[in-house]
């Protein structure tokens, strides 16, 4: 229910500014926040519960308290902090307002202010080392976010300088059948979708695409994909079974019969193709006797 929804608000919402220093010991960012979505925050939770800080000694993460993988500030720190020593402050600020018609106007402004102290004195070329990707892509806790910074230390990026639309197109595809296995067919989807983009006319692409449709329900969407496959390769048994299975899905049953006759003459030693045909008659009657039995009890 929505009462016990941690959700509060979000950082595009909430945060519209960030300024970031430094000194021989210190360093710290200022966030400063929407007064009407803070006001809004604050009618649901305590002020100490809007943000949370996660820091390690050289890794740090903000984030609003219910949008976790959506983080503030998220990287790595240029060098070492002592971590225990980390302090966040909700606040005010006066200012005067920039670009104000008339001179010396003045406004006070909600600020969150974050502190952390350097493990050894002096001035450092950069505070946090920010990679966009990773802002904008959901994240998990600041453990699994260093996890995956040591892992691409470990598995550095290939030099893709020469690299094929086939090349591009297999790094995609890749990512989409670990996917696909894990049971992430969405995610599976938004791959696959950027193979194609290499390469358009790959039947293969496009049939692994249409299952991955088929396994969240978008049936117009894997018969548009069985179907451009089938153009491409029309001698695959495998892309009519695509057809057939997003036809039956649509309970459009006589074509998806079809769809699996026409795979059955492609490959008529397989059994399988029979059992395709008479599954698909089965729900056609199961389809049928229930639409009767509605008819007859209104």
């Amino acid at each position: 229910s929505d009462v016990n929804d941690p959700f509060t608000t979000s950082r595009g919402w909430l945060c519209t500014e960030l300024e970031q220093g430094q000194s021989n010991e210190l360093l710290f960012w200022r966030i400063v926040l929407d007064q009407k979505k803070l006001d809004q925050v604050l009618g649901k939770v305590p002020y100490y519960e809007v943000f949370g800080l996660d820091c390690s000694e050289q890794f740090l993460k903000l984030f609003v308290r219910g949008d976790e993988s959506s983080p503030v500030l998220l990287g790595r720190l240029a060098g070492k902090v002592q971590p225990h020593l980390s302090t966040m402050e909700l606040t005010t600020l006066t200012r005067e307002v920039y670009g104000h018609k008339i001179a010396g106007t003045m406004e006070t402004v909600p600020i969150l202010n974050v502190t952390l102290v350097k493990e050894t004195l002096g001035p450092w070329e950069e505070l946090l080392e920010v990679e966009e990707r990773d802002l904008n892509q959901p994240q998990g806790s600041l453990e699994d976010y260093q996890e995956l910074c040591l892992r691409r230390e470990r598995d550095p990026s290939p030099d893709r300088t020469d690299w094929t639309p086939d090349d591009w197109a297999d790094e995609q595809k890749e990512k989409a059948d670990a996917a696909f296995k894990a049971g992430s067919y969405a995610d599976a989807i938004v791959y696959y979708s950027r193979a194609l983009k290499h390469t358009p006319l790959n039947g293969k692409l496009l049939s692994n695409r249409s299952a991955a449709f088929m396994k969240t329900a978008q049936y117009r969407e894997a018969l548009a994909d069985a179907e451009k496959a089938i153009e491409i390769q029309p001698g695959w048994p495998k892309v009519y079974f695509r057809k057939g299975l997003a036809l039956k899905g649509l309970r459009k049953y006589e074509d998806a019969i079809d769809a699996f006759r026409e795979g059955q003459h492609l490959e008529p030693d397989n059994p399988d193709w029979e059992k395709e045909q008479t599954r698909c008659k089965e729900a056609q009657a199961a389809w049928t006797a229930k639409k009767t039995a509605a008819a007859a009890s209104s």
